[in-house]
Order: C-alpha cells, then sequence, then structure tokens
C-alpha cells in the first residue's frame, strides 16, 4: 500500500485533448500510476452550458487511470488507460476519484487482476 502522504497531486488535468475547456479537475500519481479527472466541459463560451464528455446523458464528469510511463516527469503517462468511469456531477467525480486512488494505491500487480 502507497499512504496518502507519498501520493502527488497536479493542478492541471492530465487527459483528454480539449481539458482545458474544463472547469473542473483532479489529478493525483500514486506510485507507478496516474489518476485523472475531468469535468465541467463548456466547449463553448459565449452559450456557458455544460456538455457530457461520454456517451450517456449524465456523463459530464470522468475519471481515467494511466500507468506512468516517465520517472522524471511524474504525470507523464502511457496513453493506455487501465480503468475509467464516468460521473453526473463534481460530488460524485471528487468521491470516485479519491475512491479510484485508494484502490490504486493498494493494487498489487503482482497479484492477479482484480
Amino acid at each position: 500500500m502507497i499512504p496518502e502522504s507519498q501520493w502527488r497531486w497536479a493542478g492541471y488535468p492530465a487527459h483528454l485533448c480539449v481539458s482545458y475547456m474544463c472547469r473542473w479537475w483532479m489529478c493525483t500519481r500514486i506510485g507507478n500510476y496516474v489518476i485523472s479527472s475531468i469535468g465541467h466541459y463548456v466547449p463553448d463560451r459565449e452559450k456557458n452550458e455544460m456538455e457530457t464528455i461520454g456517451a450517456g446523458p449524465k456523463d459530464f464528469f470522468e475519471t481515467m487511470v494511466f500507468e506512468a510511463d516517465d520517472l522524471e516527469d511524474p504525470f507523464s503517462w502511457s496513453g493506455y488507460e487501465l480503468e475509467q468511469k464516468r460521473y453526473a456531477d463534481a460530488e460524485e467525480a471528487r468521491e470516485g476519484h479519491m475512491e479510484t486512488c485508494r484502490h490504486w494505491a493498494d493494487f498489487d500487480p503482482t497479484e492477479s487482476c482484480r
């Protein structure tokens, strides 16, 4: 287990090419994994309306997990997603991000997949 005191936090989103249009994000490096959450996607600033980022009608936020691929850049990742979850609102997304962080902090790659 990797204790929360060793988690590294970033002040920017780590995935989605249009993440600069998202008004909410969390990004955490835990061991060899990057957990990135984004949401509140507003592509048209004039309309100022939040749009979904997934196929579902309430997919306004998402968390994705990637394997880190560079020890020098703590938030560099492989691009291959290991896990993805979507949420309807920011509170669900924050809770989901933290739950995902705890899961990957406990993950032992030498054990069989969960």
